[in-house]
C-alpha cells in the first residue's frame, strides 16, 4: 500500500522529558487536525525535527524518543543545537523570514547560515530517502524545507512531490535580493504542485519563475524539465467542529472588551496596533472607562536581538497608554505574555466584543478564523488587516490597511458602535465561507488535486518507444560516427545575453571526448557567427557551420559560403530598432546571415504585449521580400530563406557518409537538422513539438546522458 509522507520542520508533536522518560502531547489545529480523516485512508507517516536537539540528550534517550515516536507514525529528524542556530533561527528566520513579510531591513545574509540550511534539508533527505516506494506521495511544508523537493524530485523522478508555502510569498523586487534565489526556486520547482494560501502570493511566485529562471509559463503552469509543475492557490482552513459545542458565556463583563491575540514577532503590527487604540482614546473619551484592551502575546524567538527590541517597545507604549489614560479603577490594557492552550483561547474569543487582528504581513491568519467561529451567536465584530491573507475570505470583516493609525482608531469606533443586525449579517456570511472551507477541505483539495496529476515523466522521454540503450548500441557498432550539435541551449546552458555563452572547460571537455573516439567526426551547427565558432572552436579538427549554415568551416581548415545578399537588412535592422527603445532589456544581433533580436531579459508582461506588434511588423516585410521570420527561446530571428541548419547537415552528412549519426538541438531553428536526417538520432532539448525521437528536460540531462559513452 502507498504511503502519504507528511514533511515539516517540526512534528505534530510537543516532547516532555520527565525522569528519562518522555511524554507526547498532540498538536491541535492546522494541518495536524486536517490530515485526520486522511490517516484513517492510507498508511501515513511525518517526518520532521521532535523540538529537542539531539545533542542535549544521550544515545540511549534518543533511540527510546524514537522509538516512542515511530510507534506514532513519525520519523525524528535528529538536529544538533548548532543546525538548529544556524538554519532555523539563522536562514530560516534571520533571513527568509523578514524577507517574505517585507522587512528588508531585518534581512540578514550569512553564507555560515545558508550552508546549515542546505545541509539540514539534505539531512531531511537522507532520513526520508531509505523509506520511499513506488507510488508514494511526498508533502513537503513550509519556508525551511524549500530546497527538499528538488533533492527528492533528482532521486525519485516518477514520486508524486507536493509542496505548500504557509508564509506570505514576496513580490519579485523582494524576492530577487536574496542572494541564493534560484536555488530555491529550483528547489521547489521539483514539486507536482506548489500551493499557497492567496492569489496574490501565486501572483509574486509566477513572477520570480518567469524573471529569475527565466520560464515560460501557462496560467497556472510551468514546463519544467519534461514535467508540468502546477501552482495554486489553497486557502487554509480550521477545524469548525471544535467550536461548534462550546458553551457561549453566560456572563457579560461591564467593559466592552476588544482582544487581541499574537506571537511576537515584527510582521504582526502590534505597536502599530496599540497607536491605533491610543487614537481611538483620544478622539472618543465617552469610551474611557467602559472598554478593556486585553492584549495576549505569546513568547516567540527570544533569542534573536529583534524579537526581544519589539518587546521592550511594545511594553513601554502599554505602560504609557495606561499611564496616561488609566485610572485608580481603570486600567485601558490587559497585558499578557504568554502561551495559551486552544480551549483556553476560545472562552477570550467569546468574551470578546471586538477582534484586532491587524498584521502588517501574514500567510493567513487563522485567529481571525477562529474568533468568527467561536461567536456562533453572532454579536462579535473582527478588524482585519487587508494584508493578512485572511482578508481574502473574510471581506465581511471591518478591514483597514495596518499602518494607518487613525484608520484602526476609527475601525475599533466602528465595531462598538454598529448594530447587533449588522453583525450578524457581517458574521453569517464569514460563517458560511469558513465552515465551507475548513482545515479538512483545504488538505483533501491539495491532495486531490496532487493524486490526479499525471505521473512525473523519466529524465529521458522518448517521443518514439525504443529502449534508452538503442542509441549507445548503435554506437558501438559504428565505423564512421558523426555527432552533430547546435551551441546555446544544447551543450551550453541559455544565457540572459548571447556574450555571456563563452565556452568553459566543460564544453572543450565534452568535445573533445567525442573527437578521440576512433574515426569520429564531430559538428557544431549554429545560429551564431561563423567568425565566432572559428575564434572559439578552430584549434579542434571539427565541422563549424555558422548563422545557420550560411557559413562552412572543415576539420581541414577549407571555408565556404552559402545563401543570397540581405536586400531586406536595413529595413528590418530600423524596425528592431525602434522596439528596442521601447523595450528595456531587449537587444539586436547583426550578424552576417541575419539579425537576431533577443528579449530574454525583458519583463514578461512587456514581452506579452510588445512581441504580436513585432511579429506583425515583420510579417508585413515578409510579404514584400525574401526573408525568413523564426521563433526561439526569447529569441526571433530574422533570416535568409534559402539558408537553414539542415542544409548545413545534409552537406556533412554527404562529406563523411556516416554509418552512425546523433544530433542535438533545442530550439525551432533545429527542427530542420532533424528533419534533414530522418534515420538519424535526434534529441530536442526542452519541451515542445518535435521531430526529434527522444527529448531531454535540459543541458545538465544531456551532460549526464553523454557520460554513459565514455563507458564504451
Amino acid at each position: 500500500m502507498s504511503t502519504l509522507w507528511i514533511v515539516s520542520n517540526r512534528l505534530p508533536f510537543s516532547v516532555r522529558q520527565t525522569e528519562g522518560t518522555f511524554q507526547l502531547k498532540p498538536s491541535v489545529g492546522g494541518l495536524a487536525t486536517g490530515l485526520q480523516s486522511v490517516r484513517e485512508q492510507q498508511t501515513f507517516q511525518w517526518v520532521g525535527w521532535p523540538g529537542i536537539a539531539k545533542d542535549t540528550i544521550d544515545k540511549e534517550q534518543w533511540k527510546l524518543l524514537t522509538t516512542l515516536l515511530e510507534k506514532n507514525d513519525a520519523i525524528p529528524v535528529p538536529l544538533t543545537q548548532e543546525e538548529i542556530d544556524l538554519y532555523y533561527h539563522g536562514y530560516s528566520n534571520e533571513t527568509l523570514w523578514p524577507l517574505s513579510h517585507y522587512f528588508l531591513e531585518k534581512t540578514r545574509h550569512r553564507p555560515e547560515t545558508w550552508e546549515a540550511y542546505q545541509k539540514v534539508n539534505q539531512l531531511f533527505f537522507d532520513i526520508i530517502q531509505p523509506f520511499i516506494k513506488p507510488g508514494d506521495t511526498v508533502w513537503v511544508h513550509d519556508y525551511q524545507l524549500m530546497l527538499l523537493p528538488g533533492l527528492l524530485r533528482h532521486a525519485f523522478p516518477s514520486l508524486k512531490i507536493g509542496y505548500f508555502h504557509h508564509i506570505p510569498f514576496p513580490s519579485f523586487e523582494l524576492f530577487r535580493t536574496l542572494v541564493h534565489q534560484k536555488e530555491l526556486l529550483t528547489g521547489l520547482l521539483g514539486a507536482d504542485l506548489i500551493g499557497f494560501h492567496t492569489y496574490d502570493y501565486v501572483r509574486h511566485f509566477m513572477s520570480s519563475i518567469t524573471r529569475i529562471m527565466q520560464l515560460d509559463r501557462h496560467l497556472f503552469t510551468i514546463p519544467y524539465h519534461q514535467r508540468l509543475v502546477q501552482v495554486d492557490a489553497f486557502p487554509m482552513g480550521i477545524d469548525v467542529e471544535t467550536f461548534d459545542h462550546v458553551k457561549l458565556p453566560s456572563k457579560k463583563s461591564k467593559y466592552s472588551m476588544i482582544l487581541s491575540i499574537d506571537r511576537l514577532d515584527y510582521s504582526k503590527g502590534i505597536p502599530q496596533r496599540l497607536l491605533g487604540y491610543e487614537h481611538f482614546l483620544s478622539n472618543h473619551p465617552e469610551y474611557h472607562g467602559k472598554v478593556s484592551f486585553k492584549l495576549i502575546i505569546a513568547p516567540s524567538r527570544e533569542l534573536l536581538d529583534s524579537y526581544d527590541q519589539l518587546k521592550s517597545i511594545i511594553e513601554q507604549k502599554i505602560a504609557e497608554i495606561n499611564g496616561k489614560y488609566g485610572t485608580q479603577s481603570w486600567m485601558p490594557i490587559w497585558y499578557l505574555y504568554q502561551a495559551f492552550p486552544q480551549d483556553d483561547l476560545i472562552p477570550l474569543y467569546q468574551s470578546a466584543d471586538v477582534m484586532l487582528v491587524t498584521p502588517l504581513r501574514d500567510g493567513m491568519n487563522l485567529v481571525a478564523k477562529e474568533y468568527v467561529a467561536s461567536h456562533r451567536d453572532g454579536k462579535g465584530c473582527l478588524i482585519l488587516s487587508e494584508t493578512a491573507g485572511a482578508s481574502h475570505e473574510l471581506s465581511e470583516a471591518i478591514r483597514v490597511n495596518p499602518v494607518n493609525i487613525e484608520a484602526i482608531g476609527e475601525a475599533i469606533f466602528e465595531a462598538l458602535t454598529m448594530s447587533d443586525r449588522e453583525k450578524k449579517r457581517r458574521h453569517d456570511a464569514m460563517m458560511n465561507r469558513i465552515r465551507r472551507t475548513n482545515v479538512h477541505y483545504w488538505v483533501h483539495s491539495f491532495l486531490e488535486r496532487l493524486e490526479t496529476m499525471g505521473e512525473t515523466k523519466k529524465p529521458l522521454q522518448k517521443t518514439e518507444q525504443k529502449p534508452l540503450d538503442d542509441i549507445l548500441s548503435s554506437w558501438k557498432m559504428a565505423k564512421n560516427p558523426l555527432f552533430v550539435f547546435d551551441y546555446d541551449g544544447t551543450i551550453f546552458s541559455l544565457q540572459s545575453r548571447p556574450d555571456d555563452a563563452k565556452p568553459t572547460a566543460k564544453v572543450f571537455d565534452l568535445l573533445s571526448k567525442f573527437l578521440a573516439f576512433p574515426s569520429s567526426h564531430v559538428a557544431i551547427v549554429s545560429g551564431r557567427e561563423g567568425k565566432q565558432l572559428k575564434h572559439w572552436f578552430g584549434h579542434l579538427p571539427m565541422y563549424l557551420a555558422g548563422n545557420h549554415g550560411r557559413t562552412m568551416r572543415k576539420p581541414n581548415g577549407h571555408e565556404s559560403r552559402l545563401g543570397s545578399t540581405l536586400p531586406w537588412k536595413k529595413d528590418v535592422l530600423r524596425v528592431l530598432q525602434q522596439y528596442m527603445d521601447q523595450m528595456p532589456g531587449s537587444l539586436i544581433e547583426d550578424k552576417a546571415g541575419g539579425i537576431a533580436f533577443h528579449y530574454r531579459l525583458c519583463e514578461p508582461d512587456m514581452v506579452t504585449i510588445r512581441k504580436g506588434d513585432i511579429l506583425h511588423t515583420l510579417e508585413t516585410l515578409e510579404s514584400r521580400t525574401s526573408m525568413q521570420i523564426m521563433l526561439g527561446h526569447k529569441v526571433i530571428e530574422i533570416k535568409d530563406p534559402t539558408v537553414h541548419k539542415g542544409i548545413a547537415v545534409q552537406k556533412i552528412i554527404e562529406d563523411v557518409q556516416p554509418d552512425f549519426m546523433l544530433i542535438v538541438g533545442d530550439d525551432e531553428t533545429d527542427e530542420n537538422m532533424f528533419a534533414a536526417a530522418p534515420h538519424a538520432h535526434t534529441i530536442r532539448i526542452g519541451k515542445g513539438k518535435t521531430l526529434a525521437k527522444y527529448q531531454l528536460g535540459s543541458v545538465d540531462e544531456l551532460y549526464a546522458f553523454f557520460a554513459l559513452f565514455s563507458k564504451k
